[in-house]
């Protein structure tokens, strides 16, 4: 390899390797803090599509349907019980000419006791609007899972546009050792180390990919249906702004996040659970009206056989009026036992909603404090590793242009300012997958997609 030859392979390779990763770092990565953060449509319309789709929540909407119905039955009245009856000793059953026949028609209606339908109407109002903010937490959860797997498929991507830049590098490397050891100027064992650290990158971009299938599949899932891969995910430019979360909790946001509220609702139909049980010592009242048909006959003579002839007359007409309540001689263990059963289930069903709060402050704690440990990560490297790497890449390289240091440490200095890079990548998306997480549990992603048209 003639000094010429050297000299220009020298001075244009890092010049190309830090114009394509300066292209990656500013274009593609993008460290613009000023930039606002935008709505994605793309991921938009994918949560969308998730609320519409996914089977999960499909069955969540048929069970609200399912617990409106029981609401409707619990304001309405009791069916009434019609009768109808025919009673005689089995001989001709005839009204018009047997004496003993009656024909019967009645009605009976029940009445509850004042109080236990609106009760019941309370009970089943509050199971009804459990179960839609159980929906509406599970929409919200369904969201961020959408996000999540698009803002991993994102990062993915974009790791495999570092990784070949890595492998270009690689192959560049290793053409240059063959080179420098076929002028005498470099070692064999440089030339195999080169070789295999670009079999090595080639192996990271198969299992890259592999990764990125993954996260297609949990983003087909999340969606419930295939994705259209020609639309490009993007991860956002700039890092999802922390929220101080002292303040959100001094807010009430706890205390309005839909799984709080959910658990608030079932503990309010438990209440009304309670009063129900206490009403039931006061027993429903049936109300039965029956009107019956006799025939009036009249003796007249014997016939000749001896057998007794009568003579119809006009028929009677019978009305009957009956009320009938259960009386509870016995039951009034049965109704403390109501009442007592009633009261343990209120009293577990707010120690729930206690709990539920308690784990939810748990779980946005550790997610904010996750959260902040992205962001610190992102700038760290963003305003040190990256310099570093950097500043260690320029120190290499005037060493190597000096003969002092092997072209094999230029290499990993080189390696070293895109692992610096795809160390960023990793740790933006998992921030935004953070905040994905934090705004479904309080049950904010929902909310500005619908009112605003945006995921932030």
């Amino acid at each position: 390899m003639d000094a010429d030859l050297k000299e220009e392979f020298v001075s244009l390779m890092p010049l190309k390797t830090l114009l394509l990763i300066l292209a990656l770092a500013f274009v593609r990565l993008g460290f613009a803090e000023s930039l606002p953060t935008t709505s994605d449509p793309n991921l938009d319309s994918l949560i969308k599509l998730a609320w519409e789709k996914h089977p999960d929540l499909s069955s969540m909407r048929l069970m609200i349907e399912a617990e409106s119905a029981r609401g409707v039955m619990a304001k309405g009245w009791m069916n009434p019980t019609l009768s109808v009856g025919l009673m005689d000793l089995p001989q001709s059953f005839d009204i018009h000419q047997d004496g003993g026949t009656s024909f019967n028609i009645g009605a009976m209606q029940r009445f509850s006791y004042p109080g236990k339908r609106r009760i019941s109407t309370e009970i089943s109002g509050a199971r009804v609007t459990a179960a839609e903010l159980d929906y509406a937490s599970a929409r919200q959860q369904m969201a961020a899972m959408v996000a999540m797997a698009y803002y991993g498929l994102a990062a993915s991507i974009e790791l495999d546009s570092l990784l070949r830049v890595g492998l270009s590098l690689t192959e560049e490397m290793a053409t240059a050792s063959g080179w420098m050891n076929a002028s005498g100027m470099g070692r064999q064992s440089d030339v195999e180390r080169a070789n295999f650290e670009k079999e090595n990158w080639r192996l990271k971009i198969i299992a890259n990919r592999g990764e990125i299938e993954r996260q297609r599949a949990d983003l087909a899932y999340a969606i419930g249906g295939a994705i259209d891969t020609s639309r490009r995910p993007t991860l956002p430019l700039d890092l999802p702004s922390l929220p101080k979360i002292d303040s959100v909790f001094a807010l009430g946001a706890l205390e309005r996040a839909p799984v709080v509220l959910a658990a608030m609702a079932r503990a309010k139909g438990s209440a009304s659970s309670v009063k129900r049980a206490e009403r039931e010592w006061y027993p429903d009242i049936d109300v039965s009206l029956t009107y019956g048909i006799k025939p009036y006959l009249r003796v007249t003579g014997y016939d000749a056989t001896g057998m007794l002839m009568t003579e119809k007359m006009d028929m009677d007409n019978m009305i009957s009026l009956e009320l009938s309540a259960p009386v509870p001689l016995f039951g009034k263990g049965n109704q403390k036992a109501q009442i007592a059963e009633a009261s343990a289930m209120n009293s577990q069903a707010r120690a729930d909603a206690s709990r539920v709060k308690l784990e939810l402050e748990k779980r946005l704690r550790k997610l904010h404090a996750s959260w902040k440990e992205q962001n610190d990560c992102c700038a760290f490297v963003k305003d040190n590793l990256i310099g570093q790497a950097d500043a260690l890449y320029q120190a290499v390289q005037i060493d190597y242009r000096a003969g002092k240091a092997p072209y094999m440490e230029l290499s990993r200095a080189r390696m070293n300012l895109i692992m610096a890079y795809m160390e960023l990548i990793t740790s933006r998306a998992e921030a935004w997958g953070y905040k994905a997480e934090w705004d479904a549990e309080l049950g904010l992603i929902g909310e500005t997609i619908e009112e605003n048209g945006g995921t932030r």
